[in-house]
């Protein structure tokens, strides 16, 4: 049994979900049960979907994935190091640009109140860091990068003259019909409409309300930040698992939010079995490769993968910041699942 506050769990087979399931508690105290319709927080999951936002771009000629960085960045390219020229945003989606891990702690306490401030205050952060030279050249080294793919929100945004939510919502949520996907802690109108996100301190387990600051500053939320339920995270899993397959010997791709190499190029891995948002790892109980993503903001956990051999996607999910425990439990119960189904690919 995990010592989690709740946990839901989706497998998805050949399109359909075949078993969903929850238990637990929406907050700890509440007595109010998870269901299998709530929200859950996605964390670095999210890199997935900015990524994919930003293949929709490429496709239709607004961006390319080998522009170098100051010809994406067209009206501040000369506030940046001159270091960042061989940098492209296939760099950014790889994690191999020499960009930091996190931006500086104090940025946790900035909250802009609507889309554009938010916007403007990415740029300006952002900024900061590209004064500064690159922690190493340009497609040498992995360094998991929350800034970068924070600006590869804000490019993408810029791009196609919006902010990145309005672009998630526009390129992605809508034509997936993802309905209960949004941004931050979700919540509803009443207190424990949602689960809570809960963050560990030693033994100590305490509930975050949805209503006050209950998540990473929504600066870096391109890196971070969605939220949905189960069964549309299944359904976007399953676009990208259709891409993904399209790619085998005789088949066609029954995905339509991009063209198969899209998915292929957001899928290969370059250094670390990192792609664009997703690893993609060989496991024997998969029989072969997992393309999977997980995420937290240390007040919950999600896991999405897709098993191409058994054209099945997995979604595992809690509400609890006890990452260690969250992430043992949840690919052993993967394993235990997965190497159950029959191969078909």
């Amino acid at each position: 049994e995990m010592n989690l506050v709740a946990v839901g769990a989706t497998l998805l087979v050949d399109g359909k979900i075949v078993a969903t399931s929850v238990c637990g508690r929406r907050h700890q105290n509440s007595g109010v049960t998870v269901t299998v319709d709530d929200k859950w927080h996605l964390g670095s999951i999210t890199k997935s979907i900015t990524a994919t936002a930003t293949g929709r771009l490429v496709e239709r000629g607004q961006l390319s994935w080998e522009t170098p960085l100051p010809e994406l960045l067209p009206g501040i390219a000369t506030q940046i190091d001159k270091s960042w020229n061989s940098v492209t945003l296939h760099h950014m989606l790889t994690h191999t640009a020499g960009l930091p891990a996190n931006f500086p702690v104090l940025i946790q306490f900035d909250w802009p109140d609507n889309r554009d401030a938010l916007h403007t205050r990415r740029k300006e952060e952002l900024l900061k860091i590209l004064a500064q030279p690159p922690a190493s050249p340009a497609g040498e080294t992995f360094l998991y990068s929350n800034v970068g793919y924070t600006l590869i929100g804000y490019i993408a945004a810029e791009t196609a003259g919006t902010t990145w939510e309005a672009l998630l919502e526009k390129e992605v949520f809508e034509p997936l019909s993802l309905k209960s996907a949004g941004f931050g802690a979700p919540k509803g109108d009443q207190p424990f409409d949602q689960p809570w996100g809960h963050v560990r301190a030693l033994f100590i387990r305490s509930p975050m309300d949805p209503r006050h600051h209950s998540d990473n500053t929504p600066i870096m939320g391109p890196a971070g930040s969605v939220h949905m339920s189960m069964a549309d995270l299944s359904r976007y899993g399953w676009e990208h698992l259709q891409g993904e397959n399209a790619g085998l010997p005789g088949e066609t791709s029954r995905a339509f939010l991009l063209k198969p190499e899209t998915f292929q190029k957001l899928h290969r891995p370059v250094k670390n079995d990192y792609a664009c948002g997703w690893v993609n790892a060989e496991y024997d109980w998969a029989a072969g490769r997992v393309l999977w993503h997980n995420g937290s903001n240390k007040m919950w956990y999600s896991l999405l993968m897709l098993i191409p051999s058994k054209n099945a996607v997995f979604v595992v999910v809690t509400n609890d910041g006890h990452i260690s425990e969250a992430q043992a439990e949840f690919f052993k119960l993967a394993e235990t699942v997965i190497s159950r189904l029959p191969v078909q690919k």
